[in-house]
């Protein structure tokens, strides 16, 4: 072996060395300041939250089926570990799975504090106002956990109950989503939302038509203050060939979602629904004259193996010589047909805050506008949330909102809901179907 050859050698040696002896001594300062910063992280965010006076930090982490796949594919989630390290340290012990699409991180404002989730849910046998059921975790020592909930999206499936040191509760809080803009839900209790801005939400903030938002969440035609608009009505072809080129590009929109590609070709056709196609459902289309006004509205549905849970997607018009997006619809805030014309709409962001409403097309036949509603919040006329529900009717075209008794809102809601026609599977023209 050459003098040369022998120096190379021992280069390299010493280079390699090097190199391990560099990665021994920075490894443990790593890991360590990889820690630092975790606890850093946590305790800056408890600090925020108790300067808020705010009992509970919570963010919504957004949409996905699993942790791993979520943790996996989710560029949010990488966001939010440069925001929050301490996200990474958490244990797949508290990961808490109770079924459903939305992932949320809760952290106790104190480490003495004890959060316990159960069960919950909102149906005929607790008069629709919601109930605790049985303790499914109980995380103490204020400890942080990630959760998964909310396979329905009208109504939430976990109720978490924050008790103090002393085992006293302090707050008692079912995790969603805001049907106004699609933020968190706090329902304005004590909770400190730690969701990174700008960050995008399954559900976006959308109203019918370009219309406003009023005080109480209510969508208005723009320019009417809830009226329907009056202007000359637009000539109408009657035909349905107006919406040839609508319908392929809508189908080439939902393939596209199916195929997770997102909903980019969606949206620019004016949809407002961010739903992906979980299975066991399929969207088809239809054509029906809302208004009598001699022009058919071409309305996509999404069909469910069980009809009740079926909505209307997304509606269309053709007036003034375009066709127009009128309303998108999603779980919930679902659209549904009415017998007697126009669409009827139930929504809700929880239990202490839920609505039905009717829809008709305008005077021009160019809008969808609501005609009256009937809200069930915890709040009274002035805004301020209180612990009895409240139950009021609004008559858009007078613009009027009065409280009325629970019996006389009950009433009405059936009246509504008696009017509901939903189409069967051969009543579609389905384009695109995804399977369990």
């Amino acid at each position: 072996m050459s003098c040369t050859a022998g120096k190379r050698i021992r280069k390299v040696t010493q280079m390699a060395g090097l190199v391990l002896f560099t990665a021994f001594m920075l490894s443990p300062f790593s890991a360590g300041a990889a820690q630092a910063e975790a606890e850093s992280s946590l305790t800056s965010l408890r600090q925020s939250t108790q300067e808020a006076g705010d009992l509970l930090a919570v963010a919504y982490l957004g949409f996905g089926t699993d942790f791993a796949s979520y943790m996996a594919g989710s560029d949010t989630y990488g966001s939010y570990l440069k925001e929050y390290a301490f996200l990474a340290d958490i244990p797949k012990e508290r990961w808490l799975d109770a079924g459903g699409y939305e992932i949320y991180a809760v952290v106790p404002a104190d480490s003495s504090y004890t959060v316990s989730l159960y069960s919950f849910s909102v149906d005929e046998t607790n008069d629709y106002r919601g109930a605790v059921g049985e303790r499914l975790w109980r995380v103490e020592e204020g400890k942080p956990f990630l959760l998964c909930c909310n396979v329905s999206d009208i109504m939430p499936n976990v109720s978490l109950i924050l008790e103090g040191g002393n085992g006293n509760t302090l707050l008692e809080y079912e995790p969603g989503l805001s049907l106004k803009d699609g933020s968190l839900w706090t329902n304005q209790k004590r909770i400190y939302d730690f969701t990174l801005s700008g960050e995008p939400s399954d559900y976006e903030a959308g109203s019918a038509a370009a219309g406003g938002v009023d005080g109480n969440g209510i969508t208005v035609a723009p320019g009417t203050g809830g009226s329907p608009a009056a202007s000359e009505n637009p000539a109408v072809s009657g035909g349905r060939e107006v919406y040839a080129d609508l319908i392929s590009k809508y189908t080439e929109a939902m393939n596209s979602v199916l195929s997770g590609d997102g909903f980019d070709l969606l949206e620019a056709l004016g949809s407002e629904n961010y739903e992906p196609l979980y299975g066991g459902e399929a969207v088809g289309y239809l054509f029906r004259d809302l208004d009598g006004n001699g022009q058919e509205e071409l309305i996509f549905i999404r069909q469910y193996d069980f009809s009740l849970d079926s909505y209307v997607q997304d509606v269309y018009t053709y007036a003034g010589g375009e066709t127009r997006h009128l309303v998108s619809g999603w779980v919930r805030n679902r659209f549904l047909l009415c017998s007697d014309g126009g669409l009827y709409q139930r929504g809700s962001s929880g239990a202490a805050d839920s609505f039905s409403a009717v829809w008709r097309m305008n005077d021009a036949g160019d809008e969808l506008v609501r005609s009256e509603i009937v809200q069930y919040k915890n709040e009274d006329l002035l805004g301020n949330m209180t612990d009895e529900l409240h139950t009021y009717y609004c008559s858009m075209a007078e613009g009027t909102k009065k409280e009325i008794s629970r019996e006389e809102a009950d009433s009405r809601v059936m009246s509504m809901e008696s009017h509901i026609l939903m189409p069967r599977e051969g009543d579609l023209q389905m384009i695109v179907t995804k399977a369990k």
